[in-house]
This record gives C-alpha cells, structure tokens and sequence, in this order.
C-alpha cells in the first residue's frame, strides 16, 4: 500500500527546505562612509568641470539673452499673459466710403446730411450740377469744401465729401476726359489706395465704357495694387456679366463685394445692382453694406465700404474743469491774504518772471480751494448730440462687430433695426434742438444773458476754426482799415486804441 499525496507533498516540502538552507551564506561588506563621500565629491567636481568647459563659449551669448528678455518685460513689449487671440473689430481705426446716386443734389442736401455724417469719404453721381451752383451752396458741416466734376443742370455729376482728417488728393493724371470719372489717392497709415468713382449714363456706349474703363485700371495698377472703384455702372451685377467685362475685372483682379440689389424701378418692380464696390484683394474690408434711399428722394440705395486705416480718427481728449460750485471761497480768501505776493514780484529778476511767479502761486491757491474734474471733450459731437444718442450709437457698434464675427442672419437683422433706430433718432434730435432754441432764444435774451451768448456761440461756431485777427475800428466806426491804407490817419487810431 503506497503513501497518500498529503504525506508525499509534506516529503517533498521537508526536502526542499533542507536543501535552501544548506546554500544560505552569509557576506560580510565593510565600508568607509568618509571615503566614499570623497570620490562622490571627486566626480561631482569632475563633472561640474566638463559641462563648464562644454558651454564656457555660449556663455556669455546667454546671458545676453536672459538680459534682453528682461529688459523686454520690463518696458512693456511683451504681455505676460496675453489671453486669447481676439477677432479682428470694427474701432475707431477704420475708415468708411459711401456712395449713392441722388438724381440732383440741389433740393436734397438736408436729407443727405442725415445719411453720410457718419462717413469719412462721400461720393455722390448724378448731382445735376454746373456752374451757377457754388462750392459755398453745396457746404455741409463736419465735411471740407467738395470736389467736384460737373456736367449740366439736367444730367451726370460728381460730387466728393471728406472729413479734415482724411488724408486724400485728386489724381487727375489717371483719369480719362472721355468718361465721367474722378481718381482719388488715400493716404493713410498702413497703406495707399486708389479710390475711383464713375457714373456711366444708360445712353453712353457700353463697349466705348468698358475699353476706357479697362484702359485706367491698367495705368493705376501699375502704380498701386490697392485700389477700389464705385460708383453708378448701369449695368446689372446680380445677372450673368458679358465675358469682357468679366475679363476687364478678373485680369485686374476686382471683386465685387456688394451682394444686394441697389437700384428699384418704380414702374415696373425689377430690381437690380448698379451700383458695386470693386476691391482688390489687397483690400482690407471689414464691413459693407446698403443703405435704403427713400424713395422720394432716389430709386437708388446707397453702399458702403469699411476698411482698416490704421489711425486714430476720433478727436477725443480729457480736461480738467473747476468745479466752481463746490468752492472753498472763504479758505481762498484767507490763503490770497496770507499769501506775501510783494515779495514774489519784487524778488523776480524782470517782469516774465514776476508774471510767472504771480500765476502759479494763485493756482496752487485755486487748485487748494476749488475742486476739478475731468470731462471728456469731443470735438466731432453735433450740438444736438445727447447721452441716450450716444448709448444707442454705441450699441449700434456693438452689434455690427457682432454680425462681422458672426456673420448670421440674426445678427445681421439685430444689426441693422439698430442702425435704423439711430437714424431715426438724430433726426428727432436734431428736429427737437433747433425747435427748442428758436422759441426759447428770444426768451434767453431777457432772461439769462450768460446762457443767451453760450448759446448763440454753441450756434455759430465754425468747424475750422479761424487764426485771422478781427478788424480794427476807429472811433467814428470805419471798417475799411487795411495795410494797403495805413497812413498818419490809422496810425493815431492805432496809437488811441492801444493808448
């Protein structure tokens, strides 16, 4: 009878264990801790001395690096956490171009000044103008002197308004006596561009037009690639264009880039885009639209352009005011007392300096007594300009750069009662100031002269305004004194005036 498995695994196991203890031995190592912190220190030393002697020649290059890259952060150059990447929007930075057609200018200067203020350059075609109608009738304020190239009183025209601060020249050289046309170049900061604007009659040749036409994109591409062309075409950009006229624009690299319809027939219903923008692709477009024309007024719509400029164009800066109201006047007159102004005068060596010493005393007295704030002045606001205007205006900015980011149908529409709601109330603004001031300057005259002379100044003002001196008189009230004329006569007028 053999042995059972639990009595043979039990063998097995003794067997094994006797075996691993049998080859158990036992190792005795003996070390010096000093020694061996030595070598340690030898070898890092060692090691230290190799990576030095690797870089001892870009040394120096690094540490000028590391010195610049302080210095950089130091001056402000680099932002430490400069965020996300933000969308490209519509600032203060931009310039906008518009045009319509207006069919004659004469009878409807007060409407169009509604619509173009808030543009930098204007083009207007068919102003029925000529030479009876002067550059003096046909002055908007906030715009310079026009230019203009006129045909008749019954027909065509140009007409250009820009702001003071738009940099912009005409270019007759690149123009051509055989179309109705004007070549402008627009300087700004990041760019020059060539504007033009053209107004093709319906009875002009299509095919002598579009040669000329063809002709001066040439000779202007062969100065400047940056070029944008509007105006009045007559010819239906929404329908398919004949393969010369689509030749002329894509060798010269024009695009269209208004995709409404510009012009409504009355009688029969149609509409069409006669009026296009043209851009090179060098162009940098940030927004373009239609603007609707009442159709009294024209059966066309009017279209604009926004493009970057790279300047500032909005005159905006802080004053400090006194405050007058909030005056310490009883301190004020105790400090004027206690103030030895005999010594400030007699002690300055001529009369600039005792004038100097005298003026800033009494404003260090000022400044201690009578409080100041800063106000914003803007230079480019109408007087009928007010707060809710202004809020309304801004959210219309807001909107706009959100439909360009976005470009949804939404935001479009959101954008667009927007502006409409701003129009419409700088004509109600406008209405409400002018009939307010006619019925209460009468009253202000009597009442309240202060407010009376502010009001009649905040009226009259000019744009630009003028260095010329006034005039003298004399005592028997001559205004024809000139420097042509000046005799013995004047000169004892002079001597009396200034005596």
């Amino acid at each position: 009878m053999g042995n059972d498995i639990v009595a043979y695994r039990m063998t097995i196991g003794l067997f094994y264990h006797k075996i691993s203890l049998g080859c158990l031995r036992k190792t005795f190592v003996s070390f010096s801790v000093y020694e061996l912190l030595a070598v340690l220190f030898t070898n890092i030393s060692r090691l230290k001395l190799c990576i030095f002697n690797l870089y001892r020649s870009s040394a120096y290059m690094i540490s000028l690096y590391i010195l610049l890259l302080w210095l950089l952060l130091i001056c402000g150059d680099i932002e430490p956490n400069p965020g996300p990447e933000r969308t490209p929007e519509i600032s203060e930075k931009t310039l906008s171009i518009f045009h319509g057609n207006i069919r004659s200018l004469r009878n409807k200067l007060n409407y169009i000044v509604d619509i173009i203020e808030d543009y930098d350059v204007v083009f207007l075609t068919e102003t029925h103008l000529d030479s009876n109608i002067t550059d003096s009738d046909l002055y908007i304020s906030g715009f310079e002197i026009p230019v203009r190239k006129d045909r008749n009183s019954h027909g065509g025209g140009i007409i250009m308004y820009y702001k003071s601060y738009v940099r912009i020249t005409r270019r007759h050289d690149l123009e051509n006596c055989q179309l109705e046309s004007m070549w402008f170049e627009l300087k700004t900061k990041l760019r020059s561009i060539l504007i033009n604007i053209n107004y093709r009659s319906e009875r002009q040749s299509s095919v002598y037009f579009w040669q000329y036409f063809d002709q001066m994109l040439k000779n202007a591409l062969d100065e400047n690639n940056n070029i944008i062309c509007l105006g009045d075409l007559n010819k239906n950009f929404m329908s398919d264009l004949p393969s010369n006229i689509r030749d002329i624009f894509f060798i010269n690299g024009l695009v269209n880039i208004i995709d409404k319809a510009t012009h409504f027939d009355t009688r029969t219903g149609s509409t069409s885009l006669l009026d296009p923008i043209l851009v090179t692709d060098s162009i940098p477009v940030l927004d373009k639209d239609t603007i609707p024309f009442d159709r009294g007024i024209s059966d066309h719509d009017g279209t604009y352009v926004t493009i970057n400029c790279g300047f500032s164009k909005r005159r905006t800066y802080n004053r400090s005011i006194w405050d007058y109201k909030k005056g310490d006047y009883d301190l004020m007159k105790q400090k004027v007392v206690e103030t030895n102004w005999e010594f400030l005068i007699s002690d300055a060596s001529d009369v600039h300096v005792a004038a100097t010493n005298f003026t800033n005393s009494f404003l260090n007295i000022a400044s201690e007594c009578i409080p100041t704030r800063e106000v914003t002045i803007r230079c480019d606001d109408k007087v009928w300009y007010d707060s809710n205007l202004r809020r309304e205006t801004r959210k219309r900015d807001r909107l706009r750069n959100i439909f360009i980011r976005s470009n949804s149908a939404s935001a479009e529409k959101k954008f667009k009662q927007q502006r409409n709601k701003v129009n419409n109330l700088k004509k109600q603004a406008k209405k409400y100031f002018f009939t307010s001031i006619n019925e209460n300057l009468d009253e202000l005259k009597v009442t309240n002269c202060k407010q009376y002379w502010k009001t009649v100044n905040m009226l009259i003002k000019s744009d630009t305004p003028s260095h010329d001196l006034p005039p003298m008189t004399d005592p028997d009230h001559n205004f024809k004194l000139a420097l042509q004329h000046l005799d013995m006569e004047s000169d004892n007028t002079y001597t009396d005036v200034l005596i």
